[in-house]
């Protein structure tokens, strides 16, 4: 995924801004930490975003401060968000971090059916066989007498973890028919 790219369109989807403040926002969300998103990564991703016409910038200037360039989406930006998202979810190699980022970047992006579809597809891989296997070994791991306790504990976590995953995306099966349209979904696929 160019996480750059999708972090940079997703924060213009929702208002205009410069480059140092998305950085600022990316260093206040800690995706500098969990996601490796650095501010060079955002000027780069705002550089090609701009020569390929998904974003325009206007220059600003705002009292004695030097001029900077405000962006904004273009409607092939929105396009390309629309798709980065659509794409970034079916992944299902991607892990838990990086899929509920590309899912806060759906506003006004995606149908209703489409996130019910991606919440559903992440909700049956996370009860799949795989992750099943995945838990009963961390099960079986803690129950041995020779690991360490430290690590029964990190075994633990990790079960934690997956159980608040699965409840959350419960909770937003059951959710995502009552929200009203307006309030997250695109009306269709086309615009």
């Amino acid at each position: 995924m160019a996480k750059p790219q999708l972090v940079v369109l997703g924060f213009l989807k929702k208002e205009p801004m410069y480059g140092y403040r998305i950085g600022q926002i990316v260093e206040e969300m800690k995706l500098s930490v969990w996601a490796g998103i650095k501010l060079p990564s955002i000027y780069k991703a705002l550089q090609n975003l701009e020569e390929r016409q998904m974003i325009g910038g206007e220059q600003e200037v705002e009292g004695n401060n030097p001029p900077r360039t405000v962006y904004h989406l273009s409607q092939r930006g929105h396009r390309l968000l629309r798709l980065l998202v659509l794409e970034e979810l079916q992944k299902t190699a991607l892990s838990p971090q990086e899929w509920w980022l590309v899912l806060s970047f759906c506003w006004q992006s995606v149908t209703r059916r489409e996130l019910t579809d991606a919440v559903r597809q992440r909700y049956e891989m996370l009860i799949g066989p795989m992750h099943t296997q995945k838990q009963e070994h961390c099960k079986a791991m803690m129950d041995k007498n020779d690991v360490p306790e430290v690590m029964q504990h990190i075994f633990r976590l990790g079960l934690r973890h997956f159980e608040v995953e699965r409840i959350t995306l419960e909770e937003l099966l059951e959710a995502i028919p009552n929200m009203p349209e307006d309030h997250f979904y695109k009306e269709t696929e086309d615009n």
